[in-house]
């Protein structure tokens, strides 16, 4: 890393010091699809998705902006088989908020792990769709006093960990909207 970096990373983090924290538990609903792929063999099936959120945010009161740390679980329904699932997931995302009003428009962007398990066995090759996740999202948040309610959409993509095998791909794609209510503290 260049010596000249550090004074601008300095500066940003600065920018950003004496953060407040936030609790948030919310509801998540998706739907989706699961793709995977073994020597040319592929399987596909349509996801039904509901869950349960709990999260803790570092709110940075001068930027509007919030790093947070969710730790999830969704229930995922195969339709093509009505099979059942679920994802723990754990996720880091940055909220970028675009105003400093009450109501604030937020555009997002984390990454995080899923881990995969299935009440049956799924006609997948590995039967396992665990993996790591990229998120994009857009959203709206409304502050009242000390309480901060959360709406988003967020896009989720879940690349397996058989992708690091050979003659493996596999892929889970959510789309999320979800529903939060937080305690700043």
């Amino acid at each position: 890393m260049k010596i000249w970096l550090l004074p601008v990373l300095l500066l940003t983090f600065s920018a950003q010091a004496q953060p407040s924290h936030i609790i948030h538990a919310g509801l998540i609903r998706a739907t989706g699809d699961a793709e995977h792929d073994f020597f040319g063999i592929s399987n596909h099936s349509d996801l039904d998705v509901y869950g349960f959120s709990l999260a803790h945010s570092f709110y940075f009161n001068r930027t509007d902006n919030q790093l947070q740390t969710t730790l999830s679980r969704r229930n995922l329904v195969f339709n093509d088989s009505q099979e059942h699932g679920h994802l723990w997931g754990l996720d880091i995302d940055w909220k970028v908020t675009l105003g400093h009003y009450r109501l604030k428009p937020y555009v997002s962007a984390g990454m995080g792990y899923q881990q995969h398990s299935a009440h049956q066995e799924k006609d997948f090759f590995d039967d396992d769709l665990s993996g790591i996740n990229i998120n994009v999202g857009a959203g709206m948040i409304l502050d009242k006093d000390n309480w901060r309610f959360d709406l988003g959409y967020q896009r989720k993509a879940v690349w397996s960990n058989a992708n690091l095998a050979l003659f493996f791909d596999s892929e889970t794609r959510l789309d999320e909207l979800s529903f939060s209510i937080g305690r700043l503290f």
